[in-house]
């Protein structure tokens, strides 16, 4: 009976290994992605979050045929990949600032663990930089950077403080 036991426990011992290998990180970015990779990082850090972003591969190509700039792929044990569509006006035609609204969405479903949310400002503006339906939230009179010919100051804030916090509250232009 003993002895049973012992070979038993040995088996069950041998056969405790994890089914899948350990992830190893992988960080393939391009370098004209980078500089967005690195104001994302930055724009955490003025909110209070550190970020490493060490596993993450973004690459330019197709998205299986649907009409949309981009897509994030996130599997657990796998390194979040981004794809983005190069050929689409979202990127061809984009302003930096559409640019960076497109890349920020995606880093914050692949970094952050961010789903799309549909919800609206009692305005009528997308909530969130994370809405999945309109890209006009990303155009420089939306989400304003640098100097733009759009009087619209503080939206980038909201927009930036809402990605790193769900729970921002509605700016006064928003109401």
């Amino acid at each position: 009976m003993r002895l049973t036991s012992l070979c038993l426990l040995g088996l069950l011992l041998l056969d405790c290994r994890p089914d899948d290998p350990p992830h190893t990180p992988v960080y393939e970015v391009p370098a004209e992605i980078e500089p967005f990779v690195q104001a994302f990082r930055d724009e955490a850090a003025k909110r209070g979050k550190t970020l490493k972003i060490d596993d993450l591969i973004v690459e330019f190509g197709e998205t299986s045929g649907q009409d949309i700039c981009g897509v994030s792929q996130v599997e657990s044990n796998k390194t979040p990949r981004i794809t983005l569509v190069r050929e689409w006006p979202c990127w061809t035609r984009a302003y930096k600032e559409t640019q960076e609204g497109l890349v920020f969405h995606h880093l914050a479903h692949s970094v952050l663990g961010r789903g799309h949310k549909k919800t609206l400002l009692p305005n009528g503006d997308f909530a969130s930089l994370m809405n999945g339906e309109d890209l006009g939230v990303y155009s420089p009179c939306i989400y304003p950077i640098g100097n733009t010919p759009c009087n619209l100051t503080g939206r980038r804030t909201y927009y930036l403080d809402e990605l790193f916090n769900e729970n921002t509250p509605v700016p006064a232009w928003g109401k």
